[in-house]
This record gives structure tokens, C-alpha cells and sequence, in this order.
């Protein structure tokens, strides 16, 4: 289904493996390039949803990232 998503640029994404209930969140200026690339730490994601920064964001992504990962970091 990624190449549905060609396109989709500056944007925060989530990954999740719904049998082991883990949870991803990074950043990438392209997504499609970036969700073929390898993710050791959640190699069985099924399941994804990105948002789109606006343009102006671009080089505050990672800190956006930051921000995120700490939001969910219940433990």
C-alpha cells in the first residue's frame, strides 16, 4: 500500500505490530523511502499512520519527534 503514500514529505510517522503491542514513532522527510528502509526494533509492523508537517516545520521534525516519543513514554 506504500505506493499509495508517494509524496507524502515531512512527515511524523507511527508504526505498530498489533500481535506484540509495539508502538513507533520517528520522523522522515520522505515517507515511502523511509518505511522500506529497516526497522529493527519493530521488524513486524502492520499497521501504520503518518501526519504531514507543513512546510514551514521542516526543520523542527526531529523535535516534534522528540516531543512525541516523550507523550508516549508512559513508563
Amino acid at each position: 500500500e506504500l505506493e499509495f503514500e508517494i509524496g507524502a514529505n515531512n512527515v511524523l510517522y507511527f508504526l505498530v505490530d498489533t500481535e506484540t503491542k509495539l508502538f513507533y514513532i520517528g520522523e522522515a522527510a520522505g515517507l515511502v523511502d523511509r518505511l522500506r528502509q529497516d526497522h529493527s526494533t519493530i521488524p513486524k509492523w502492520n499497521y501504520f499512520r503518518y501526519n504531514v508537517l507543513p512546510d514551514e516545520m521542516f526543520p523542527h521534525r526531529k523535535t516534534i519527534e522528540r516531543m512525541a516519543i516523550r507523550d508516549f513514554d508512559l513508563f
